[in-house]
């Protein structure tokens, strides 16, 4: 028994389109999840982390960890609470953070004050005054930082349309993940 030319195309229209939903519901649903479990598991213990790798892992944990630790003592500061971070994190606009990196990518970067004007130039959130985050901006991020953040960004064209959405969901994934630290410490303040 032959398959036609027409069974074969249907078969292979049919094949490609599952494969589509499976990469849709696959990006939409697991990959923030994975990502999120990865950077906060124990790279030992992890089958994602090659052994290459492990040491960078564990030292971008120890940092993770500890501006984990800080969100507490800034959100007092900033008098707002963890639901005020959720909302920032769940109303940033995708293409107005592309704008951002690419004014930042087109200038020339002499302080940390210039970059946090290019990005509350581009990035608004309805409720907030981004300036509220310019002093802890500052405390936070180097020149440094920031040059090789862009670079990174650049140099793994970070700035698509799937990259930003799964930055945001495992990046909220992170935070929920914390919650009950982050407000038990915000509360003791």
């Amino acid at each position: 028994m032959a398959f036609s030319l027409k069974k074969t195309t249907s078969i292979l229209l049919v094949a490609a389109l599952t494969l589509v939903v499976a990469c849709f519901v696959f990006y939409r649903f697991y990959l923030h999840s994975m990502i999120a479990e990865t950077i906060q598991s124990d790279p030992d213990n992890s089958i994602f982390i090659p052994d290459t790798i492990k040491p960078t892992i564990v030292k971008a944990r120890q940092k993770l960890d500890q501006e984990i630790n800080d969100i507490p003592y800034i959100l007092d500061t900033l008098n707002l609470d963890f639901d005020d971070i959720l909302f920032i994190v769940d109303n940033v606009n995708s293409d107005q953070v592309i704008a951002a990196i690419n004014e930042l990518d087109r200038s020339e970067i002499k302080s940390e004050d210039q970059v946090f004007n290019i990005l509350k130039k581009n990035i608004a959130i309805e409720g907030y005054d981004l300036e509220i985050f310019r002093s802890t901006f500052k405390k936070k991020t180097t020149l440094n930082k920031i040059k090789r953040g862009l670079q990174i960004i650049k140099d793994r064209q970070l700035t698509t349309s799937v990259s930003i959405p799964v930055a945001r969901r495992t990046v909220k994934q992170i935070l929920l993940g914390n919650r009950p630290k982050i407000e038990a410490t915000l509360q003791s303040l």
